[in-house]
């Protein structure tokens, strides 16, 4: 059945993937990522992000691993960069500097004098507004969408380094998913597997990034996380001896994830429309709002519809 007939996700994944996938996997491990009940969760975003079962296809692959492995190779990453973020730096430089303001923080938006008003008071005169900060303080900043019945989850990154031997078994991983409700991480990606500009030293040693959800309200002990994660790698076999972590590292994110809530897409069209009156545009992650279009390929290319709409005065398609 299409997504769009089923009043929720936990619907959903009970109507495509049964009861027990449900409660084995999809319920434990859906609520660690967006930290509320799945049945309070809408079940318009799923094409495109949950692969739907097919019982030919997966007969082939349990017969066929060959052809599998070849699959999985399809996907590379650059073998000297030192994240993605890099990527942006450099399209950055080759923009004039005199563009940029960083560390500026906008405070209002002046719809009727077509002001950007940052905190120091400097103003900005514009034609168009194009927006990636979340829709939600847009909203509160114009004036235009306020309170927004719109609801975001926390996600905790927790790096860990240790020193060498790397268990072996790890060595192939890039990214391991534990739906198990007492283990703290809902995903832990195997960094320095990517490439060996991703640690110190890649000959003495490797390193993991564990995910977190937290609700949005709730109050995060950056110690206590760290020492959580050391616990469950230990727990799960991903690390052997404590003695070689070398390196802690957290870091907050206070927009995590947006959650795509049952009435979400009514709030985001009201709001946008009330904000495109006004020549202002949100788009990006939060921006948007919209989890099945939140990666950053999504975001460069809503980025060039939205200028392409600007100038052509053609809809295009929003987020």
């Amino acid at each position: 059945q299409p997504s769009s007939s089923h009043q929720n996700f936990e619907q959903f994944a009970k109507s495509t993937f049964g009861e027990t996938l449900t409660d084995v996997f999809f319920r434990p491990y859906n609520q660690k990522i967006w930290t509320v009940s799945i049945a309070s969760i809408g079940s318009s975003w799923v094409e495109g992000r949950v692969p739907r079962p097919n019982p030919k296809t997966l007969k082939g692959k349990k017969t066929n691993s060959e052809r599998l492995e070849k699959q999985l190779l399809i996907c590379s990453y650059p073998a000297k960069l030192r994240g993605v973020g890099l990527m942006w730096d450099r399209i950055v430089l080759n923009l004039p500097q005199e563009w940029i303001h960083l560390n500026s923080t906008v405070t209002n938006v002046d719809t009727g004098r077509e002001q950007v008003i940052l905190a120091d008071d400097r103003r900005f005169s514009y034609d168009s507004v194009i927006s990636t900060i979340p829709i939600d303080q847009l909203g509160r900043i114009t004036g235009l969408a306020q309170d927004l019945p719109l609801q975001k989850s926390k996600v905790v990154l927790c790096g860990i380094g240790m020193t060498r031997p790397q268990p072996e078994h790890t060595e192939s991983y890039s990214w391991l998913y534990f739906p198990q409700p007492d283990i703290i991480f809902y995903r832990v990606t195997f960094i320095s597997n990517f490439n060996e500009c991703m640690t110190p030293n890649v000959a003495l040693y490797w390193s993991v990034l564990c995910e977190i959800g937290v609700s949005s309200e709730a109050e995060v002990d950056e110690a206590d996380v760290a020492e959580r994660s050391v616990q469950d790698l230990l727990r799960v076999g991903i690390i052997t001896d404590q003695s070689l972590v070398v390196e802690r590292w957290v870091k907050v994110q206070p927009y995590g994830y947006p959650i795509p809530s049952i009435n979400r897409d009514e709030t985001l069209a009201r709001a946008h429309s009330s904000l495109e009156k006004h020549k202002i545009y949100s788009r990006g992650r939060f921006g948007s709002w919209l989890y099945e279009t939140s990666n950053q390929d999504h975001s460069f290319n809503m980025g060039k519809e939205v200028v392409d709409e600007i100038f052509t005065q053609e809809k295009q398609t929003p987020h």
